[in-house]
C-alpha cells in the first residue's frame, strides 16, 4: 500500500493504496494495456528495493526499513504505564505504547539485527515520551541527561553496536530541537 500501483483499463486498484498514494501521485500513463499511475516516492523505494533488498520493518513493503505509512502509525505521545502489580515507590513509568506490533518489531530490528537506520525513528519516540513526561511533571524545558541502560560488553561485541545509546542519543537531538537541553 501507498507504492505505485497497476491496474488494468476499467479495472479499479486497491482502495488502500490508492488513499495513501493520493495527492503524492504523478501523472498516469498508458502501458502495454495497463494504467500506470506514477508515485516518485515508490519508485524511489522500488529502486532501493531493486539494489539493496530493503523492505518496511512494519509491514514488509518494499523500499526503506520504515515506510511513510508505519512512521506515520507510531506513537507521538507519552502516557502513564502502570505495570500491574506496581512497586512501591516506582517513579511514573510514562512509554510510548505497549511493546507490542510496530514498536516490538522495530526494537527487535534495531537491537537483534542491526537496522540501524531504525535508531532515529525509535529516538523520536522516547523523545516524544521523554518530552511528555517532562510536562506531566512541570519541569519542561528544564535539562535532561539521558543515560541508557547499559548492554553486557559481551552482547554489545556480538551486536555489533549498542542499541540503546544509538537511540538515545536520537532521543537527545529529538528534545533539542524541542528546546529541551538533552544530553545522552
Amino acid at each position: 500500500p501507498g507504492h505505485g500501483r497497476i491496474t488494468s483499463p476499467g479495472g479499479s486498484p486497491d482502495p488502500a493504496s490508492t488513499a495513501l498514494a493520493g495527492a503524492r501521485a504523478g501523472p498516469a500513463r498508458e502501458a502495454q494495456g495497463e494504467l500506470v499511475q506514477r508515485d516518485p516516492s515508490s519508485l524511489s523505494d522500488a529502486g532501493r528495493d531493486l539494489l539493496l533488498g530493503s523492505a518496511c520493518v512494519g509491514c514488509g513493503a518494499a523500499g526503506r526499513v520504515l515506510c511513510a505509512a508505519c512512521s506515520a502509525a507510531l506513537p507521538r505521545r507519552g502516557r502513564l504505564s502502570w505495570p500491574t502489580p506496581s512497586p512501591p515507590g516506582l517513579a511514573p513509568p510514562f512509554a510510548g505504547g505497549p511493546y507490542d506490533g510496530l514498536l516490538k518489531a522495530l526494537v527487535n530490528a534495531h537491537k537483534e539485527h542491526a537496522v540501524l537506520a531504525l535508531a532515529a525513528p525509535l529516538g523520536r519516540v522516547l523523545g516524544d515520551v521523554v518530552r511528555d513526561l517532562l510536562v506531566s511533571l512541570g519541569a519542561h524545558g528544564e535539562p535532561v541527561l539521558l543515560v541508557p541502560v547499559p548492554s553486557r560488553g559481551a552482547v554489545v561485541r556480538r551486536r555489533g553496536h549498542d542499541p540503546l545509546l544509538r537511540v538515545t542519543r536520537a532521543a537527545a537531538v529529538r528534545l533539542r530541537r524541542t528546546g529541551v537541553g538533552a544530553t545522552a
